[in-house]
C-alpha cells in the first residue's frame, strides 16, 4: 500500500532526526522521494508562515462515520492517509508543541579487506545518544501540513552519561586522542508533510519511509581535511511510526499516540575528527511520542537544554527563511565562530 507524497518526520542531518529530514543522524525525518532536494537547498520552498491556518481540519477528509461515531478509516484515500499521519507525527492543533523523543546507540562499521584473512566482529555500540524533536503543525489545506520544527540530540557515553569529550580511539583511530562532542542543535528543521506508506500490522497501523541523501558537503576535505569524509555528503535513514487504528479512527484525538524506530548509516561525525577514514556509523534508535510534552523528557536531557539551549524548551512560530540546520552545517558554522577548537580533558 504506498502513497507517495511530499512528506517529514526528523532525528536526524543527525538531523534532523525525527524527526526533520534525518541527512545527520540527528536523529532526523525526511520527506518521501523528496527528501534530498529539501535538505540540501531547504530555503522553505517559499512557504508562507501561517497560510492555510485553522483550514477546515477535516472538512472534506471522506472517512466514513460508523454506528458508534467512529470514523472508517481509509488510508489509501491520500487525504485521509495526510490527516492520519499529522496526527501521528504532530497535531490538528496548531497551538499544541509536539514532543518525540528517541534513545539508541551507534556503532562502527569497517569494512573488511575482501583479499585479506576473513575476520569475525560482532562489534559493539561505541556511543549511546538521547534526543527529542519539538514540532508546531499549520494545516494549509488539500492534504498537506507546514511542521515547524527544532531538535536536540546529546550523545553519551554507554552508562548513559552525556559526555562533552570522546577518544575517536573508539572508533579504530591509529593516533588516537581525545576530541571535544559537538551536540545536536538543529534549528529549524522545518518542512511540509502530507502522505506517506503503510502497512497493517494487527490491530496497529506502521507508517514508513526511507531516506537516501547524497549532495555537496558543507566540510569539504581541502577546507576540513581532519573533519570531513568527503567532499559529498551520503547517509541512508529508515523510519516507522506505529500507531494504534483504534486511535486513528477516534475523531476526538487531535493528536494520536505514538512509538518510533529509526535506523541510520552515515558519516563519521565531524568532531569526531576521522578525516577520510573508510568506515561508517550505524544508528539505531527507538522511540515514542511524549503526550505530556517538553514535562514528559527524561530529567537530565531537560537539564542539558535549560543550561545549554534554553530556547528547546519550544517549537518554532514562525517558518523563517534560509537552510534547514544539520550537524554539518551547524559544525561550520561554530568554526567559523571560533567557538570550536577541538580541545577537551574530561575524557
Amino acid at each position: 500500500m504506498s502513497i507517495r507524497a511530499l512528506f517529514v518526520v526528523c532525528a536526524c542531518g543527525v538531523s534532523s532526526f525525527l524527526i526533520g529530514c534525518a541527512d545527520d543522524a540527528d536523529g532526523s525525518a525526511g520527506k518521501t522521494g523528496q527528501c534530498a532536494d529539501a535538505d540540501a537547498d531547504a530555503d522553505a520552498e517559499g512557504t508562507g508562515e501561517g497560510e492555510g491556518e485553522g483550514e477546515g481540519e477535516g472538512e472534506g477528509e471522506g472517512e466514513g462515520e460508523g454506528d458508534d461515531g467512529s470514523s472508517t478509516l481509509n488510508l489509501d484515500n491520500p487525504t485521509e492517509n495526510a490527516r492520519a499521519f499529522a496526527r501521528v507525527r504532530g497535531s490538528m492543533n496548531a497551538d499544541d508543541e509536539v514532543v518525540y523523543y528517541w534513545t539508541g546507540a551507534i556503532y562502527n562499521q569497517v569494512e573488511a579487506d575482501p583479499y585479506g584473512e576473513a575476520v569475525s566482529d560482532w562489534g559493539s555500540p561505541i556511543l549511546r545518544f538521547e534526543g527529542f524533536n519539538i514540532a508546531r503543525f499549520r494545516n494549509r489545506g488539500g492534504g498537506v501540513y507546514d511542521m515547524l520544527t527544532r531538535e536536540i540530540t546529546v550523545y553519551q557515553n554507554m552508562g548513559g552519561r552525556i559526555i562533552d569529550c570522546w577518544n575517536n580511539g573508539a572508533a579504530g583511530v591509529e593516533d588516537r586522542e581525545d576530541v571535544a562532542v559537538v551536540h545536536v542543535q538543529n534549528d529549524p528543521v522545518n518542512f511540509q508533510v502530507s502522505g506517506t506508506d503503510y502497512v497493517e500490522v494487527g490491530d496497529h497501523i506502521s507508517f514508513s519511509f526511507e531516506v537516501q541523501l547524497a549532495y555537496e558537503s558543507a566540510l569539504t576535505v581541502d577546507e576540513y581535511p581532519d573533519h570531513s569524509a568527503g567532499n559529498t555528503y551520503q547517509s541512508m535513514e529508515m523510519f516507522n511510526f506505529y500507531a494504534s487504528r483504534a486511535d486513528l479512527e477516534d475523531d476526538s484525538q487531535q493528536s494520536v499516540p505514538a512509538h518510533i524506530s529509526w535506523t541510520r548509516v552515515g558519516q563519521y561525525l565531524p568532531w569526531m575528527k576521522m578525516g577520510q577514514t573508510p568506515g561508517k556509523l550505524v544508528y539505531h534508535a527507538q522511540g515514542y511520542k511524549v503526550m505530556d510534552g517538553w514535562d514528559g523528557l527524561p530529567e537530565d536531557l531537560k537539564d542539558w537544554v535549560l543550561t545549554n539551549a534554553p530556547e528547546y524548551q519550544h517549537a518554532p512560530e514562525r517558518w523563517g527563511s534560509g537552510e534547514n540546520m544539520t550537524s554539518w552545517r551547524y559544525f561550520d558554522e561554530i568554526v567559523r565562530a571560533g567557538e570550536y577548537d577541538g580541545r577537551c580533558s574530561d575524557g
